[in-house]
């Protein structure tokens, strides 16, 4: 048997797009921080800028992709709780 075929036989894999990882790990609550500790409005500005590069669906956030690889045995409990953290809802190889 193939290496790939073994790790795929022992190990579950989940992608999702950049915007919807970010989003459910919390970079609003994190830009939000960020933003209060700004000193200028050029700071601020440059953080926002820099936030929607990320999460763009013509930038970062649909282009990127992130992925988690996690062993079968944790299946179920991943399950339960609708995925490991930044991925509720995408979709489990």
């Amino acid at each position: 048997m193939s290496f790939k075929r073994k790790f795929i036989a022992i190990n579950n894999m989940v992608f999702n797009n950049f915007r919807e990882f970010l989003a459910q790990m919390g970079i609003g609550l994190r830009l939000e921080k960020l933003l209060a500790s700004c000193k200028t409005k050029e700071e601020k500005k440059n953080l926002i800028k820099s936030c929607e590069i990320l999460l763009s669906e013509a930038d970062m956030g649909a282009r990127f992709k992130v992925m988690s690889i996690f062993p079968k045995i944790l299946e179920n409990i991943l399950s339960q709780r609708k995925g490991p953290a930044g991925f509720a809802g995408a979709k489990t190889f």
